[in-house]
């Protein structure tokens, strides 16, 4: 049986591609997954490489994004699975970095007694290779560091408690685990060397002297032992954490290496301080800002490639170079970035206006050296449907937000489109016209891929040469 099939490239099956004035990408080529008898369930981009992944119940496909190609395409093995009516494990399924590792969580055949184990299941083979048995308690969340050196699981105790687990990325030994308290944001480096969480309370006595705020700490744990490697508190008022990706309190380089937060002991601490550390082998306070104890809230974000920060000071945002700490410019407004694009010259900025019946996206975009607004974008956003073809119930039709590797341009896409702009102008360079359910670029940015809606087919785009 033919597993995967390469359609012809023609106004039939293919997207529909508009632009202003000429394609800035074209079509290169549209693969279908599993012949229509199945669907895509899992996709990764593998990192360093061109390469994108897409897994299925029963199908697995290895394409080459630049170069349009099918490298490989083959049954897979997995484990069989029954699903509850409210909740399916598969999507907390992780693939490793290289590609050829999954991680299993939630199986029902995965328990020691009342515990709830997690499995590493080769994709090569079809069969299991490890068991993961030395947590605590039941993991319900795992991901591997991007290097695939370190594989990080939790497992929750009780309240917001989690319980930490660090294993060796490819032999899967276990390593150690810890407990993190009211855990808030969480971080693995791009190494595997450091964990960094943000924790709702502490259990040093130290850090409890001032009363009325609730104290908590930033602590970095180094994955080989399990210990405390840098610790420092700070006082944690409602609503500062966004996520456990994203913080106002705490920010990352996406490499993992620069980590800037504000230290308060409490909101109206008199001493309050931007501290940034650098985690290079070891963690080490690089430098530390001062900041006024009149301002409400100060906020932080470092740019992706972590050249600079934007402290929100009250109601100006002033932007910083990360090595030196040296303030460089200071605009008007209270909201952190989205996005740092066009070589960290733009700010780009998402905003709601929640309706009494619906809401409204935009973004908004600032040039940072003058503070003027660039241009606002309106961005699709349309509430809770009824099911449709191809929609799950409850499905948001959202807009997500892909800077280019480049920062020149940026991508959007939503349900049924998938656009390109420029990060300078505001300019829309094209239009792709076709559902979708995932979109992203090349790991060189030369060559984008979309994912249809029905998570039955894959179109691959490169630029034009012209």
């Amino acid at each position: 049986m033919k597993f995967f099939a390469i359609f012809a490239l023609s106004l039939i099956f293919s997207p529909i591609a508009l632009s202003q004035d000429k394609e800035v990408i074209e079509l290169k080529a549209e693969f279908e997954f599993g012949d229509g008898q199945g669907y895509i369930w899992w996709s990764r981009t593998l990192e360093g490489e061109t390469k994108l992944l897409l897994v299925g119940e029963r199908n697995i496909q290895l394409l080459d994004i630049e170069n349009a190609k099918l490298l490989e395409s083959r049954a897979v093995k997995l484990p069989e699975f029954r699903t509850s009516f409210r909740y399916d494990p598969r999507s907390d399924w992780v693939i490793s970095p290289d590609g050829r590792k999954m991680l299993i969580i939630g199986h029902h055949d995965s328990k020691d007694g009342s515990k709830q184990l997690a499995w590493v299941w080769d994709l090569q083979t079809g069969e299991r290779v490890a068991v993961l048995d030395k947590s605590p308690k039941s993991i319900f969340a795992g991901e591997w560091s991007k290097n695939g050196k370190t594989l990080v699981t939790n497992a929750r105790t009780f309240m917001r408690n989690e319980e930490i687990s660090f294993w060796d990325g490819e032999t899967f030994a276990y390593r150690a685990s810890m407990t993190a308290h009211d855990m808030t944001w969480c971080r693995l480096s791009d190494d595997g060397t450091w964990f960094i969480a943000a924790l709702g309370r502490i259990s040093n006595p130290l850090f409890l002297r001032f009363k009325g705020d609730k104290i908590g700490g930033l602590n970095v744990w180094e994955t080989g032992a399990g210990k405390i490697a840098q610790a420092a508190p700070m006082a944690l008022n409602p609503g500062i954490f966004n996520s456990f990706y994203q913080s106002e309190k705490v920010s990352i380089s996406r490499d993992g290496r620069l980590l800037a937060f504000i230290q308060q002991y409490k909101s109206n601490d008199p001493n309050p301080r931007l501290i940034v550390w650098e985690l290079d082998g070891e963690v080490r306070q690089k430098y530390e800002v001062k900041l006024d104890p009149k301002i409400d809230n100060p906020r932080i974000a470092l740019s992706s490639d972590g050249k600079r920060f934007a402290l929100v000071a009250g109601k100006v945002t002033r932007i910083y170079e990360t090595q030196t700490g040296e303030k460089r410019f200071e605009l008007q407004g209270s909201d952190l970035p989205y996005e740092w694009l066009n070589d960290n010259n733009v700010l780009l900025y998402v905003k709601y206006k929640i309706g009494w019946s619906s809401g409204r996206k935009y973004l908004e975009a600032f040039d940072i050296a003058s503070g003027k607004m660039l241009y606002t974008q309106k961005l699709i956003y349309e509430d809770p449907r009824e099911p449709e073809t191809g929609v799950e119930p409850g499905h948001t039709d959202d807009t997500a937000i892909i800077p280019h590797p480049g920062s020149k341009i940026f991508l959007t896409y939503s349900d049924n489109y998938v656009k390109l702009f420029d990060s300078q102008t505001g300019e829309c360079l094209q239009k792709i016209v076709t559902p979708v359910w995932r979109a992203g670029w090349s790991y060189s940015g030369k060559s984008l891929y979309v994912i249809s809606a029905d998570r039955r087919s894959v179109s691959l785009w490169k630029w034009t040469e012209n």
